[in-house]
C-alpha cells in the first residue's frame, strides 16, 4: 500500500451569508495511498462531512488542491456514500444498485447481470427483489454500499454508515465492510463518530479539531490485518482508542 492515490494540500473552506462567515476547514494536509482504509474522527462541525463533499467533487475549496492519480477531484474518481441511504422507496434492491450503471448509459437488464455478481457476496442475494422498507437497517447499508460500489470508482467515501446501526449489528457490519475491502481491493476513507470503530477498522485514523477542522493527529493502527472483534482487547487497540479521545478532549472509559 505505498502507491499514494490521493494527495491534500493546505485545503481550507468557508461558508458566508449574509449575517456571518464560518471557517470549516484550514489547511488541511493529508495523503492516502491506493488500498488504504483511512478512518476521520472529529468533534461535530469540525468539518468532515465538508470535506467529503470537496473530495466528490461536489464542492470547490477555497484554498488548497485536492489531487487524485490521473486527475482532480470532481471527475468521478470517487464513489461517495452520504449519512442517510438514499435507496429510493419504489426500486427493489437490484435495481437500486443497478442505479449508477442506468446513469451512465447501461441497459437495466445489463445492469442487473452485472450486480448480480456482487449480491452474495454482500448477503443481498435472498433480498435483491424487496424494496428498501422491507430490510433492516444493515441490509439498507449493505445494498447502499453495494450502490456505491457499482460506480466502479477506485476510491470510496462513507459517511457515518453504520452511525445509526444498534451496537450489535454495526459489529458484525464491521466485519464485513473489512472483509469487502479486502476482497475488493478499494480504498476506502470513513467518517465515525466512534474512536473505537475508527481504530478496528482503519490502518490510519485522521484527527480533525473542532472548527475549523484541522489535522492534529494521523494515526498509524498497530494491529495486523486481517481484524477480528477480539483484538479490541489487546494493549495497542487501547492505548490507540486512549490517545485518540485525549486527542478530542475526552477521557478513555
Amino acid at each position: 500500500m505505498s502507491t499514494p492515490l490521493l494527495s491534500l494540500r493546505e485545503v481550507s473552506k468557508s461558508f458566508h451569508t449574509r449575517e456571518l462567515s464560518v471557517k470549516a476547514l484550514e489547511k488541511i494536509s493529508f495523503t492516502v495511498n491506493e488500498g488504504e482504509f483511512i478512518t476521520i474522527i472529529g468533534p461535530s462541525g469540525s468539518g468532515k462531512s465538508t470535506l467529503f463533499n470537496i473530495l466528490a467533487g461536489l464542492l470547490d475549496s477555497d484554498e488548497g488542491s485536492v489531487d487524485f492519480v490521473g486527475g482532480a477531484a470532481g471527475e468521478c474518481k470517487v464513489g461517495y456514500m452520504p449519512q442517510r441511504d438514499l435507496l429510493l422507496p419504489w426500486r427493489r434492491v437490484i435495481d437500486n444498485a443497478t442505479l449508477p450503471l442506468e446513469a451512465a448509459g447501461m441497459s437495466r437488464k445489463g445492469a442487473r447481470t452485472q450486480v448480480a455478481e456482487h449480491l452474495e457476496s454482500f448477503g443481498l442475494a435472498e433480498f435483491q427483489r424487496s424494496y428498501p422498507a422491507e430490510l433492516s437497517g444493515g441490509m439498507r447499508q449493505r445494498a447502499a454500499l453495494l450502490r456505491t460500489v457499482t460506480t466502479g470508482r477506485r476510491t470510496l467515501l462513507l459517511d457515518e454508515p453504520f452511525g445509526a446501526l444498534d451496537a450489535i449489528t454495526r459489529r458484525h457490519m464491521q466485519d464485513w465492510l473489512l472483509t469487502v475491502h479486502r476482497e475488493l481491493h478499494r480504498t476506502i476513507l470513513f467518517i465515525t463518530h466512534d474512536v473505537d470503530e475508527a481504530v478496528y477498522l482503519a490502518d490510519r485514523v485522521i484527527v480533525l479539531s473542532s472548527r475549523p477542522g484541522r489535522v492534529i493527529r494521523e494515526l498509524t493502527v498497530p494491529l495486523p490485518r486481517p481484524r477480528e472483534q477480539q483484538m479490541t482487547a489487546e494493549p495497542g487497540f487501547g492505548a490507540s482508542v486512549a490517545t485518540l479521545l485525549s486527542d478530542l478532549g475526552l477521557s478513555h472509559r
